[in-house]
């Protein structure tokens, strides 16, 4: 009893954690130009360098169905997430986990750079999650840095019955040292971009 006891606690001081981390995070809020996406961010420091966090949410009448088709096909993900040359599916776990790797022709000052992501499809009362978290051994290294850190959550949700919400939680660790204006001048158009394309390739299936 007592064992069950302290595993409890201890889930309950994780997610305890977690969540106090989460509402801390010194949040600039913003809107993309077009005024469609709201993008949250923050460029921090730690003691292994800068970590970029950012929620942007959207809404769109592109349906369920497609968006989940389009994020399960990882060759797709060339086409909207920047500068990325290739991504492929290298291990099925089963008809909802699979491991991607994705290959980045980074622009200056950045090296190119490589990165191996296990991804997980949950379905939810209303729509789905498909959340993507750096495993940088599943897959042989090359010549290229790979990202230690990346997490990624698309979040897909009903509102109505023409209208859905779309969210994207992401947190990573750049490959290379850069400073904050720069990192900071991609929000918020670039998460804008992302989902746009992304909801655009989705819509033509």
């Amino acid at each position: 009893m007592n064992t069950k006891k302290n595993i409890v606690v201890t889930v309950v001081v994780v997610l305890s954690v977690f969540l106090v981390n989460a509402q801390n995070r010194n949040w600039k809020k913003e809107v993309s130009k077009d005024g469609k996406v709201t993008v949250k961010s923050e460029v921090a420091k730690d003691e292994e360098g800068k970590m970029i966090y950012y929620i942007a949410e959207t809404t769109t009448n592109v349906t369920a169905e497609k968006v989940e088709e389009y994020l399960r096909k990882p060759s797709n993900y060339t086409y909207f997430l920047d500068y990325t040359e290739n991504s492929k599916k290298i291990k099925e776990v089963s008809e909802d986990e699979w491991f991607t790797y994705m290959f980045v022709d980074a622009p200056w000052p950045m090296s190119n750079f490589d990165c191996v992501q296990k991804y997980k499809f949950q379905k939810t009362d209303k729509g789905f999650k498909l959340k993507g978290v750096a495993d940088t051994d599943a897959y042989k290294k090359g010549d290229v840095k790979r990202m230690q850190v990346y997490t990624i959550e698309y979040a897909f949700e009903k509102i109505n019955d023409t209208q859905n919400k779309l969210t994207i939680t992401a947190n990573y660790r750049p490959t290379a040292s850069m400073p904050k204006f720069l990192l900071r001048g991609w929000f918020p158009n670039g998460p804008a971009k992302l989902m746009s394309k992304l909801l655009e390739g989705a819509s033509k299936l």
